[in-house]
């Protein structure tokens, strides 16, 4: 991952995103129109999937003077993102989340599961932990 994200980095699409928007800035709208809504399109599926972790508050928080049980993280679907995955710490737990484009991603399944196990996994392998699998539950 790390090595996948130096050679991103080194490419400066970044900045050659600026200077398209920089170039708009100075030509008629109409055709800096046209191509702004054309590059996503062009360009579909250089993004499939973005991860990300939260880091939430330790403590319980309230609203309305009522405990949070829970918050469970969402990321939200954009052009070119197929799926999201998104991990919130709260209140010493972790919630996952994960959201996807049905159209382009039906089987999302594989991925919620193959997270489940893998939850399994790391559950079982921590000593003395039995049974810390799963203060999860899965919420559609």
């Amino acid at each position: 991952m790390h090595e996948r994200l130096a050679v991103h980095k080194a490419s400066r699409e970044r900045e050659a995103g600026q200077a398209v928007l920089s170039f708009a800035g100075h030509e008629p709208y109409p055709p800096v129109s046209w191509a702004m809504h054309a590059a996503p399109w062009l360009f579909e599926r250089m993004l499939v999937t973005v991860t990300t972790n939260v880091p939430g508050p330790r403590k319980q928080l309230h609203l309305l003077g009522r405990p949070m049980v829970a918050l469970y993280p969402y990321v939200p679907i954009a052009l070119r993102l197929r799926i999201g995955v998104a991990v919130l710490s709260y209140h010493d737990r972790l919630a996952f989340g994960v959201t996807a484009d049905f159209d382009s991603v039906p089987d999302v399944d594989i991925v919620v599961r193959a997270i489940e196990e893998d939850l399994d996994q790391l559950g079982k392998a921590v000593p003395g932990k039995e049974g810390s699998r799963a203060a999860y539950r899965r919420r559609r």
